[in-house]
């Protein structure tokens, strides 16, 4: 998780109200923006770099590794693999239960797919009750 400094626990609208530059710049997607005094993304991605180095590191090449993550380590996690024009608008917002999957190889690391969410087709929702048979 991205450290977010003063504006943890704010909504975005209190965010915007209080800190309306940092705000303005993080919504554009400048990768230097320190929101609340926390942790800019360039940070992020080098937090996560050294995480993907240690993992290889440790695991081995070809080897599978699940990690299960926030929104932001994913899209910082593309950024390293397609490069830094790489915009977080392009993509949108990972959703939840979702699978993104990198690899890595002797050329760096690769996107193999993103925000996929077939696993969950077959998945009731947990608010609602299963659809009463008919019987003709």
């Amino acid at each position: 998780e991205r450290h977010v400094g003063q504006w943890s626990g704010l909504t975005r609208d209190e965010i915007a109200e209080r800190f309306p530059d940092e705000y303005r710049r993080w919504r554009a997607g400048d990768l230097d923006v320190r929101p609340g005094g926390g942790e800019t993304a360039r940070e992020l991605q080098d937090r996560i770099v050294q995480l993907i180095d240690h993992v290889v590191g440790t695991v081995g090449e070809g080897a599978s590794v699940v990690a299960v993550t926030h929104a932001g380590w994913i899209r910082g996690a593309m950024h390293v693999a397609l490069g830094p024009g790489t915009s977080k608008q392009a993509f949108g917002v990972p959703s939840q239960g979702s699978l993104t999957v990198l690899s890595h190889g002797e050329h760096g690391l690769r996107l193999e797919a993103y925000n996929d969410r077939g696993h969950l087709l077959q998945v009731e929702p947990v608010d609602q009750e299963p659809p009463t048979p008919m019987v003709l």
